[in-house]
């Protein structure tokens, strides 16, 4: 065989060998799926939906306790203010709780706001579902029931937007009526501030689901993968349906009729051209008027945006730690210090320690200290010195300058178990006082840097250094 006629013959069979080379992509991808990946977002499903459950109902609570003060007030001020305002039961936040404990359906609500990460997530287990021919029959099972619970997700944000959005008219309709009679009383201004700090938890909530973990990128990252699924995702996704046709792609027959940027231009040249000089100078004023009452128009109506977002109590200065979890409010530290006294040889003092953010500029927490003695310098050895008990308090001065102080126990004798611990002779108290920098850093190492200069009020008695330098990180 001639060699032209060979290299033909290669050419007509390499789209065979491409084909039963390689598998379906579905498969073969879909067969990749980290085995935790389904039990992960429905521990993450289960615990987004307690929260907005639990969100909700102890807000709610809050709410209807503040309001039944509020009432009791304004019928000893006004009693028919009060029987306008809580004449319908239902329309009350204990009227909304209760139905909310009795499992009715409180207030109708409308679809939940669009999520990408919704949409993707479940358009991506619709797609694996039927692949049921293709994939093992446990991975569309999974797939399935992880469906239903997002839908329950999906639910839950459309009665928690629901309920945000009848907080927010009854706290208005609450602050309205009563603010004329009560002035700006405690029981509004807390109702306000609860408002505020529901509809951030809620946002904060729906951020911490949205994230994805390893797993859920990686999954992710497999079925985008395959062909067919983008194909899919054009036609299925809730994104698409938005659109009211079956593809993303937009098509150029849809704008006919439309009137372009250069062709709306050239027409006010063409109409300023005709009338002359007086008619551009006519047409600049306008356009000088028109720009004026458009910038006086947005200035009122910042200035008529409370500070607050929502509520009618301007003087509100919200604390955004109270939106946030319990984990996001903890802070996580570590640090050490150098020591030397004349009684003893150099040492270093080790520290961990956790604390709890009590609002954007204070923090307070404890940690425990570990002293390990480095012995002299004829002598090297490492020794146990001592271990100590810290408690710590931070206070933001300035940008990224704290004061900062604390109470200390510190074992200062060497041992050599921790049953000679246990003596309360060997322990030595210490008051700090003093200042801290804090320095952002690189995420590898902690979320910044940390440095101490203190000052200790009890050294005399303690026989310990009066200046305390410590660094650290914190995360």
């Amino acid at each position: 065989m001639s060699h032209g006629k060979c290299c033909l013959l290669l050419l007509l069979l390499l789209p065979f060998c491409n084909v039963f080379a390689q598998p379906d992509s579905a498969s073969y991808y879909l067969s990749q799926m980290p085995g935790k990946y389904f039990s992960e977002v429905n521990k993450k499903i289960e615990k987004y939906n307690n929260r907005l459950s639990t969100g909700t109902e102890k807000t709610l609570v809050k709410l209807s306790r503040w309001e039944n003060k509020v009432r009791q007030s304004l019928q000893q001020i006004n009693p028919e203010a009060a029987a306008r305002l809580f004449k319908d039961k239902d329309a009350t936040f204990e009227g909304l709780l209760n139905k909310l404990r009795e499992g009715k359906t409180a207030i109708a609500s409308n679809a939940a706001g669009y999520s990408e990460y919704n949409d993707n997530l479940s358009t991506a287990l619709k797609y694996i579902q039927t692949q049921r021919n293709k994939i093992d029959t446990s991975l569309v099972q999974s797939a399935g029931k992880l469906s239903k619970n997002l839908t329950s997700v999906q639910q839950a944000e459309a009665t928690s937007e629901a309920v945000e959005k009848f907080i927010k008219e009854r706290k208005r309709q609450l602050i309205l009526e009563s603010v004329k009679y009560l002035g700006k009383s405690k029981y509004l201004k807390n109702i306000n501030k609860e408002s505020y700090y529901y509809t951030e938890a809620v946002k904060n909530y729906k951020e911490l689901f949205s994230n994805p973990k390893d797993a859920e990128k990686k999954a992710m990252e497999l079925v985008n993968n395959i062909p067919a699924f983008k194909k899919f995702f054009q036609k299925n996704s809730q994104l698409a349906g938005m659109f009211g046709n079956t593809s993303l792609e937009g098509s150029a027959a849809s704008l006919g009729g439309l009137q372009t940027r250069s062709g709306i231009n050239a027409l006010l040249q063409d109409r300023i051209s005709q009338a002359g000089a007086a008619g551009a100078q006519a047409f600049t004023q306008n356009m000088q008027a028109a720009q004026a009452q458009l910038s006086q128009l947005k200035t009122k109506l910042l200035n008529n945006i409370p500070s607050n977002g929502e509520g009618d109590l301007p003087d509100f200065k919200p604390n955004t730690q109270k939106a946030k979890t319990f984990g996001q409010r903890l802070e996580y530290i570590a640090n050490v210090q150098f020591n030397k006294t004349a009684q003893k040889n150099a040492a270093a003092n080790f520290a961990l320690g956790i604390g709890y953010k009590l609002n954007d500029r204070s923090a307070a927490g404890f940690a425990i200290s570990y002293e390990l003695g480095f012995g002299s310098i004829q002598r090297l050895s490492l020794q146990s010195r001592g271990i100590g008990l810290r408690s710590y308090a931070d206070w933001k001065l300035k940008k990224q300058i704290f004061f900062s102080g604390g109470f200390e126990f510190n074992h200062e004798n060497d041992f050599e178990s921790l049953s000679t611990l246990k003596s309360a002779t060997g322990w030595q108290k210490s008051a700090l006082m003093g200042l801290m920098k804090k320095i952002p850093s690189g995420k590898k190492f902690g979320k910044e840097m940390r440095f101490q200069l203190l000052y200790d009020l009890l050294s005399n008695s303690n026989n310990n250094s009066a200046v305390v330098f410590r660094m650290g990180y914190g995360f």
